[in-house]
């Protein structure tokens, strides 16, 4: 069986991909980013020189590419289509619903709280204009990001099972999948550490005691626009809790910290005020494996003290055989809250304290290591999550054969709604090229009264717009309906569609406007602004 994997977000796939291998699977991983936290280079040095000819670089391709899909995209997707199941992180979701293959989604948080998210629009066009907005450039943005959350989202709600955070971790992902429809037996959460590659170290011992502070430095509230509660490592809480030990005890330390995060510069002016500017050493962003080697090289590591849960930077810790300090959210059902967890739990700067204080004893740190070692060893091999994701798949995996996939006929793989979205794609797409025509582009707002048609279909009585389609040109018209905001269609619909189906079809026909509002409400009482947008 081939598996094809799409996106490496934290090299996080890159394990599950090395696992489905030794299990004697052929594969596919498609890289589709350039920051090299996500490539497999900064993952292991094995990858440096050459990719083997398993991985294939799809970072060709930018983050708009992923969203609009032109013709560029033909190769990623054609090899895709050529395994025969799927294993999907990051954008690939949203290629799913374009590929009829069985699949996994390995969700990491991004691509459910912000690609699977209603809000994309609103974030990415927050500093649109009205004059930029109603332009058909604009409106084939927004229309294509509509498009693309709709895709990720019908590709999640199809996977035979989504990997993500356990439940009560981000309560915003958990909204998020409950709106696309995945029950709570399809979720599944894979940890996994390479064990198996990855070594237990001795401890160093080093004098000064040497920590390491693995999360990104983000930590002010309120959170940015668009970020999540993952997002929030508390960074803080770390400063603070190095300063009480240090009032405490007197006893200096090594501090070691990435100079990564939305919030480096708030944390130098936190560690100055806390006194203990001598003692940090900054380090620049570097590869994985390098920060493997940092993490060996410490007595004491420390994740995330905020509100997401201890992961990958923890799950490496255990394996090397590093005392970890986290929060390990113990209200949320996790391997973190069982009783035979490592982590030394902390969430205020006292409770940080009272963890370094416990780990001075350099015997205590070396069976704290140790026992994490073990529990990572039993726990999180990615074998076991290999054979879990394999043993879902197996279940209705169909050959390659069966069902060829080409970037030439994906349009034809859309679902109902995925094809009206195509239509008023090609509908924009034909704006764009009336563009380099003299024509003027207009916008009218309509006024009523709106005279009723059909069960659910409208046209206002005093519009007459000439341009529309017609019996020998259905699909001439370039007209745009908007109902306040928010753009409706699918255009040139039936007429008999728009009277029994409604929910915004339109069709603007010879120089009448035929239309169905959203919700199937009379747009004389309901509240609405009505505009067309059009070329005159």
């Amino acid at each position: 069986m081939k598996i094809g994997f799409f996106g490496n977000t934290n090299n996080y796939p890159l394990m599950l991909v090395e696992a489905v291998r030794e299990l004697g699977h052929e594969v596919l991983l498609i890289i589709n980013s350039s920051e090299m936290l996500h490539r497999p280079e900064s993952y292991s040095a094995r990858y440096e020189a050459k990719y083997p000819d398993w991985i294939m670089d799809g970072s060709y391709l930018s983050e708009w590419d992923y969203i609009s899909l032109p013709p560029d995209a033909a190769p990623v997707l054609d090899a895709l289509s050529n395994c025969d199941a799927l294993i999907l992180n990051e954008k690939g979701p949203s290629l799913l619903p374009l590929i009829n293959r069985p699949a996994v989604a390995v969700l990491t948080g991004s691509d459910l709280t912000c690609y699977a998210s209603n809000h994309l629009m609103e974030v990415r066009t927050a500093e649109w204009g009205n004059a930029f907005r109603f332009t058909e450039k604009g409106q084939l943005q927004l229309q294509q990001m509509r498009d693309f959350v709709e895709r990720q989202r019908a590709g999640i709600r199809s996977a035979l099972a989504v990997s993500y955070f356990p439940k009560g971790t981000d309560p915003e992902g958990d909204a998020i999948l409950g709106e696309i429809g995945v029950p709570d037996e399809k979720r599944i959460t894979l940890f996994m550490t390479d064990v198996d590659r990855q070594k237990f170290v001795p401890p160093p011992h080093n004098h000064p005691l040497r920590v390491f502070g693995m999360a990104r430095l983000t930590w002010k509230l309120p959170m940015a626009s668009g970020a999540s509660v993952l997002d929030y490592k508390g960074s803080d809480v770390l400063i603070r809790g190095l300063g009480v030990f240090f009032r405490e005890t007197k006893i200096p330390l090594e501090i070691r910290l990435v100079r990564k995060g939305w919030h480096v510069r708030e944390t130098e002016e936190l560690i100055a005020q806390e006194g203990l500017s001598e003692m940090v050493v900054w380090l620049d962003e570097m590869p994985l494996h390098r920060f493997r080697e940092e993490v060996a090289r410490c007595d004491i590591a420390v994740d995330q003290l905020g509100s997401s849960l201890p992961a990958m930077a923890t799950l490496d810790a255990l394996a090397i055989g590093r005392p970890v300090i986290a929060n390990a959210r113990l209200e949320v059902p996790s391997p973190w809250s069982s009783p035979e967890s490592p982590i030394c739990q902390a969430e205020t700067p006292e409770e940080v304290a009272f963890q370094l204080t416990r780990l001075q004893d350099p015997e205590e740190r070396e069976r704290v290591g140790r026992a994490g070692r073990k529990f990572a060893e039993k726990h999180f091999r990615p074998r076991r999550g290999a054979e879990a994701v394999l043993q879902i798949l197996q279940r209705t995996v169909r050959g390659k054969g069966d069902d060829e996939t080409t970037y030439a006929c994906i349009l034809e793989r859309f679902s109902e709604r995925g094809r009206e979205i195509a239509r008023l794609r090609a509908t924009l797409d034909s704006i764009c090229r009336v563009l380099g025509s003299a024509k003027t582009l207009r916008r009218q707002v309509l006024q009523p009264p709106f005279v009723q048609e059909g069960s659910l279909m409208w046209r206002p009585r005093a519009l007459r717009i000439p341009g529309g389609d017609s019996v020998d040109l259905p699909q001439r018209s370039t007209l745009l309906l908007f109902e306040d905001d928010e753009l409706l269609g699918p255009p040139h619909s039936l007429h008999d569609d728009i009277q029994t189906v409604g929910g915004g079809r339109y069709s603007h026909w010879h120089d009448q406007l035929y239309f169905s509002t959203s919700d199937g409400t009379d747009p004389n009482i309901n509240g609405r602004r009505y505009t067309v947008v059009y070329f005159a």
